[in-house]
């Protein structure tokens, strides 16, 4: 399986630079607060219906190799329908996003997944998607290569709706976000859960370039979850506190955040890594509950002040860089540092 799947993912990104187009060179950036920094390269290529992506990075707070190889391909069948192919080898941090908008702590996986997608309407998109991946145990990660043996199938249902006016950087209109995911024992498949995930976000303007968000989340998950997939409340979305300090099956959060201009809107060069769009100084709140085991329910707050930067980098390559700084508002709290690069935002 391992060399097989290796083999052709590289035949596949061979074939999308015959066909391609356009070579895209991105930071592979990764930051954990709880144990790892990761920083490298990315190489994209892509072509009418393709992305092919290889990274490969180091991990400087555990002295190993992080990377990634992944292949998409889109076909359209017709105005509306379409189904999508996609291969992933990955070993790193499931937080490269941060603040966190996957849960999940760390993990490497390998796999195929097989996408059909609808286009329901202006902004609106479902999905169902199955999935076969191989996914690494939470102490096994000093390698590239799988070594674990928990295999997960399931099936996917996503819902999407964006009416965002600017995704880089949205002043009006929101994002509605669903999924529900069933992993089953079939096929050599070693896990059974259920795992589902609503968010509701806006946004309004606040003088004359400045922007007021918010987000409702809520999650449920049911069944023997990988650790590494477990319900976090820190991982959706309640900053300032370890990302492992509060694990449950039920949770609720909501987050509120400003943004305040400190460069008017406009691309301003610097050079060959691109154009800012804005700096902005961004202040922000967050409140969650979540269902223990142990513990019934419990509640946690945080505050936190950060820099966000909407670019252009490289001149193609939109992407929001960010700089939070977060403290948790309980006695577990304590003061956090959230660095995001080439990736989305929590909201």
């Amino acid at each position: 399986m391992r060399p097989i799947l290796i083999i052709a993912v590289l035949a596949l990104l061979w074939a999308t630079a015959t066909e391609a187009g356009e070579f895209s060179p991105m930071a592979y950036y990764s930051l954990n607060p709880h144990d790892d920094i990761v920083i490298g390269g990315t190489a994209a290529l892509r072509g009418e219906r393709t992305l092919a992506m290889a990274s490969l990075g180091y991990s400087w707070a555990q002295g190993e190799p992080r990377g990634r190889l992944r292949y998409i391909h889109d076909h359209g069948l017709g105005s509306r329908l379409g189904y999508g192919v996609q291969f992933f080898h990955e070993v790193q941090a499931r937080s490269d996003l941060v603040p966190l908008f996957q849960t999940g702590y760390y993990e490497g996986h390998t796999g195929v997944g097989l996408t059909g997608f609808w286009r329901m309407g202006k902004g609106k998109l479902g999905t169902l998607s199955l999935i076969q991946e191989k996914v690494w145990a939470l102490e096994e990660r000093g390698t590239l290569l799988p070594v674990g043996e928990d295999r997960i199938h399931a099936v996917r249902l996503g819902f999407q709706q964006d009416s965002r006016d600017d995704r880089m950087n949205p002043r009006s209109g929101g994002r509605v976000e669903a999924s529900a995911t069933q992993a089953i024992r079939v096929f050599g498949g070693t896990r059974s859960y259920f795992s589902s995930r609503l968010s509701w976000s806006r946004y309004e303007p606040l003088g004359p370039e400045g922007s007021l968000g918010w987000r409702l989340h809520g999650a449920l998950t049911s069944g023997t979850l990988p650790v590494q997939r477990a319900l976090w409340l820190a991982g959706e979305g309640v900053r300032g506190y370890d990302f492992l300090s509060d694990r449950g099956n039920v949770a609720g959060v909501a987050n509120l955040e400003m943004r305040w201009p400190l460069l008017r809107d406009g691309e301003r060069s610097v050079g060959f890594l691109g154009a800012i769009r804005q700096l902005q100084v961004v202040t922000f709140a967050d409140v969650g509950a979540l269902q223990t085991a142990e513990s019934g329910w419990v509640m946690r707050g945080g505050i936190g002040i950060g820099l966000r930067a909407p670019v252009v980098a490289l001149g193609r390559v939109p992407m929001v860089l960010r700089l939070d700084a977060a403290q948790g508002l309980t006695r577990d709290g304590k003061l956090n540092s959230y660095v995001l690069l080439t990736a989305p935002e929590l909201f």
